[in-house]
């Protein structure tokens, strides 16, 4: 069976090494990006099957990102995962925004992220 690609978007190093990490020995593979601008160009070049985004990113938001692969035929139907240090108390509009299939606050649990990602890939019986 063909290893899952997941595109992971943030622009903290270490968060992205160490999920990066804990995908990669769950046996995905991992594609990474560090800004929004970057994150557009790997999903159109890499066609991951599922994307988790920070809200705060450099170049172009996460919510910006999120709405734009939304609105692309090649990514529409693709789950998307935002995660964010911001509550919805801080800024409520840009969480409305980003209309991802999950939220999860930073600091986050890796075993809920990588319960949520095997959900959002396993088809519907």
């Amino acid at each position: 069976m063909k290893k899952k690609k997941i595109l992971l978007v943030d622009d903290e190093e270490d968060i992205v090494m160490l999920t990066a990490e804990a995908l990669k020995y769950e046996g995905y593979d991992v594609v990474t990006a560090f800004n929004g601008e970057e994150a557009l160009a790997k999903a159109d070049a890499e066609k991951p099957d599922l994307a988790i985004v920070d809200l705060m990113l450099p170049l172009l938001s996460g919510s910006e990102v999120v709405r734009r692969l939304k609105e692309n035929s090649a990514h529409k139907d693709m789950p998307i995962i935002v995660i964010t240090a911001l509550s919805q108390q801080d800024d409520p509009a840009l969480i409305r925004g980003a209309s991802a299939d999950f939220f999860m606050v930073k600091p986050f649990d890796p075993g809920q992220l990588l319960g949520k990602i095997k959900e959002l890939l396993t088809p519907a019986p």
